[in-house]
C-alpha cells in the first residue's frame, strides 16, 4: 500500500468543494444575468448588489485555493501552526457572511426583468410552441426548429446506412452509389420537413402542414425506397452459425412472415395510404395532432410508414413478398392517386372547417382566414401529388420493362440449351 500513490484525505474535500463551488458560481451568475436582462442595468441598485455579491464569492474562491495550496501545506508540514489558518478562517468567515447579508438584500430587492414570466399566448397554449409570426418567403429554407427525435432517427438511419456500406467496401463487394444518395437525401428531406418551416408553421397554418404531410408520406418514400435498407442489411449481418435468432435471422422472419405478406398486397398497401389519410382529417384525429406532442409523433410516423409501405409494394427493389404484375400495380396506382386527388377537391370546396375547435381559438392575428387556408391545403394536396404519382409510374414501367428483358434473355438462354424445345413442342 506505500507505494500508491494516494491524495491525501484533506485534498479529496477540497477537490469536490471546488466543483461545488464552481457550479454554485456558474448557475448563481446565470441566474444574476437572467434577472439583469442587460449590461446596462448593472448600474441599478439591483446590479450593484449583485456586482458586490459576485465579488464576495470570486473572493471566497480565491481564500479556499489559498488554503489549499499554502496554508494546508504547512499544516502539514508544521501540524502545530493554527496562526495562519486561525487568521485566513476568520476572514472566510467575514467574506462569508458579506455575501450572505447581499444574497438577504437581492432576495428583497425587485430586479430589472421580473421572475414572473409573462402570461402564455393562446397559440403557446394550444401548439406548446410560441407564435411563429408571419411567413417569409425566405423562412422555407432559412427556418428551423429541431424536433430531436426525428433528427435523431434520421441520423441514426443515416449512420447506419453509412456504416453498412462501408463494410460491404472493405471486404471488396460493391454497393450503388445511386442507393446511397438517395438514402440520405431522403432522410435529410424529412428532416427539413419535420424540423424545417413546414414542422415550424404546420402547426398554425393548414396549407404549411398539407406540404410537411405531402413530402413525408409521397416524396420522402420515393427516396428511401430505392435506397433498397433491407437489402443492405442482409448483405452486412452476420448469420448465427448456431442458428439461434440474430438481428439477420429476425429481419428474414419479418419480411416473409404472413403479417407482412398481407400488408404488401398493394390493395391493402393502397387501402392504408388513402382511408387512413381520409379518416385522419375527417375525424377528431387532426385535432390532437396539432394540440399534442404525441398525436403529432404518431401522425408524421404514420405518415412515413404507410407512404414507404405504399411506395415499396410499387417499386420496391428489397425482398419480401412476391411482386404482382406490373400491369396491376399501375392500375392500383393510377386508382389510388385518383382518391387521393378527389381528397384535394374536396378539401378545396370544402365550406366546412376541419378541427374548428383549434382554429376558432387560435385565432391568428397576422394568418389568413382558416377556412380559405384549407382551400389552399387542398389545392396542394392535389397538385403535390401528381409528380411523385409520375415518377413512381415512370419506375413501374421501368421494372416492368427490365423484368420483361430479363424474361427474354432468359428464355434466350434456355432455347440455346435445349435446342428450342419449348418452340418445337408448341
Amino acid at each position: 500500500m506505500s507505494g500508491c500513490s494516494r491524495a491525501p484525505p484533506r485534498s479529496r474535500p477540497s477537490t469536490v468543494a471546488a466543483w461545488c463551488f464552481a457550479a454554485v458560481t456558474v448557475t448563481g451568475i446565470q441566474q444574476a444575468w437572467l434577472r439583469l436582462g442587460s449590461l446596462e442595468a448593472i448600474t441599478t441598485s439591483y446590479g450593484v448588489v449583485v456586482a458586490l455579491k459576485t465579488l464576495a464569492i470570486v473572493a471566497l474562491g480565491v481564500l479556499g485555493w489559498l488554503h489549499r495550496r499554502s496554508i494546508a501545506t504547512r499544516l502539514t508540514a508544521d501540524p502545530g501552526d493554527g496562526t495562519a489558518f486561525a487568521r485566513l478562517a476568520i476572514i472566510e468567515i467575514a467574506v462569508m457572511g458579506a455575501a450572505t447579508g447581499l444574497a438577504s438584500v437581492l432576495a428583497r430587492s425587485i430586479p430589472p426583468v421580473p421572475d414572473a414570466a409573462p402570461a402564455p399566448s393562446r397559440i403557446l397554449e394550444l401548439t406548446g410552441y410560441p407564435d411563429p409570426g408571419p411567413m417569409a418567403s425566405g423562412d422555407w429554407f432559412t427556418a428551423w426548429r429541431m424536433d430531436w427525435l426525428f433528427a435523431g432517427i434520421a441520423v441514426l438511419a443515416v449512420g447506419l446506412y453509412l456504416a453498412g456500406v462501408v463494410r460491404l467496401r472493405r471486404r471488396g463487394d460493391a454497393w450503388p452509389v445511386l442507393r446511397t444518395v438517395c438514402w440520405v437525401l431522403g432522410w435529410a428531406l424529412f428532416v427539413w420537413a419535420t424540423c424545417g418551416a413546414p414542422g415550424i408553421w404546420g402547426r398554425v397554418l393548414f396549407s404549411v402542414h398539407m406540404v410537411g404531410h405531402m413530402v413525408v408520406a409521397m416524396i420522402v418514400p420515393l427516396l428511401l425506397v430505392p435506397g433498397a435498407p433491407v437489402t443492405l442489411a442482409l448483405r452486412t449481418l452476420k448469420a448465427r452459425p448456431d442458428k439461434t435468432w440474430g438481428p439477420r435471422e429476425v429481419l428474414l422472419q419479418v419480411v416473409h412472415s404472413r403479417a407482412m405478406r398481407a400488408l404488401a398486397n398493394p390493395v391493402v398497401a393502397a387501402c392504408l395510404f388513402f382511408f387512413s389519410l381520409a379518416a385522419f382529417y375527417w375525424t377528431g384525429l387532426f385535432e390532437l395532432s396539432l394540440t399534442t406532442h404525441t398525436g403529432h409523433l404518431l401522425m408524421v410516423a404514420h405518415f412515413l410508414l404507410t407512404g414507404y409501405l405504399f411506395t415499396w409494394v410499387l417499386i420496391g427493389i428489397d425482398p419480401g413478398v412476391p411482386r404482382w404484375n406490373p400491369l396491376m400495380l399501375l392500375v392500383i396506382l393510377f386508382a389510388t392517386i385518383s382518391f387521393h386527388a378527389f381528397f384535394g377537391v374536396a378539401l378545396t370546396s370544402s365550406e366546412t372547417l376541419l378541427a374548428p375547435d383549434f382554429f376558432a381559438q387560435l385565432n391568428l392575428p397576422w394568418g389568413p382566414d382558416p377556412l380559405a387556408d384549407q382551400h389552399r391545403a387542398g389545392e396542394i394536396a392535389w397538385g403535390v401529388g401528381e409528380a411523385p404519382t409520375l415518377v413512381l409510374a415512370v419506375m413501374v414501367a421501368v421494372q416492368w420493362f427490365r423484368r420483361d428483358e430479363q424474361e427474354s434473355r432468359r428464355l434466350d438462354r434456355q432455347a440455346d440449351r435445349d435446342g428450342d424445345a419449348q418452340l418445337r413442342a408448341y
